[in-house]
């Protein structure tokens, strides 16, 4: 879906997000936070599979209809560091939060790789699109498309001579990039997907938990995160 949002397009990070409000309030309440596939000329684009009541509200917008967003929120990746090749890990719909940040990475001329990994070839998605500015490889689960297996297999080929590792997907696979990357001594940023309440920091309904002082603390992932290093994460 694509937004025009000039106010909001300008101030969009990779790695950040929006908060939608649904089409009926009464019937939905929460807001919907939602990745930025991508930003600019004034425009947002969204990625969203339908799959309850607030993703349907979402996919009945039609043109010319105003939409109640607030964002960009969050904190999105940190690119001060790239210097080398970096690696971009997605898992299912996670492809949303790298798509961005790839293109970044294309703006700046930066070295990169995106290995994109399913259940099946038909639940791919961006690859055709990401394959204009960069390489791409493929894992499946069952093997219709690229490498039967994950797409974490992929990273361990991949990952010799890196120099950072940017990862979005489903929190098992996300821990597994982290293994790798520490085991390579590789620098990892994760984007977690965790659900929100209000996506703005207070009802702490999304709280993580993050290595402190030899203990740990936690944070709110709408608001120190979504994006964190993988190195800080306490995973459970």
């Amino acid at each position: 879906m694509t937004v025009k949002s000039t106010a909001i397009a300008e101030a969009a990070k990779p790695g950040q997000f929006l908060n939608i409000r649904g089409r009926d309030s009464m019937d939905v309440l929460l807001r919907h936070p939602m990745s930025i596939l991508r930003a600019g000329k004034g425009n947002l684009e969204i990625l969203f599979k339908v799959v309850g009541k607030g993703t349907d509200q979402l996919s009945r917008y039609r043109t010319g209809e105003q939409m109640d967003i607030i964002g960009p929120l969050g904190n999105g990746f940190d690119l001060g560091g790239v210097d080398r090749k970096s690696v971009l890990v997605a898992g299912g719909t996670g492809v949303a939060s790298l798509f961005f940040l790839a293109e970044e990475l294309a703006r700046r001329k930066k070295e990169m790789i995106v290995l994109l990994g399913a259940r099946t070839g038909k639940e791919l998605l961006c690859a055709g699109d990401l394959r204009k500015f960069t390489e791409v490889k493929i894992a499946t689960e069952d093997g219709s498309k690229g490498m039967r297996g994950m797409v974490t297999g992929l990273l361990e080929q991949e990952i010799s001579g890196c120099g950072s590792v940017f990862s979005c997907g489903p929190r098992p696979m996300l821990k597994k990039v982290a293994e790798v990357s520490r085991k390579n001594h590789v620098s990892c940023q994760v984007s977690l997907e965790e659900l929100m309440g209000c996506g703005v920091g207070a009802c702490l309904s999304c709280a993580c938990k993050v290595k402190s002082n030899g203990g740990f603390e936690y944070q709110r992932v709408c608001a120190e995160g979504p994006v964190f290093n993988a190195g800080e994460l306490i995973w459970e």
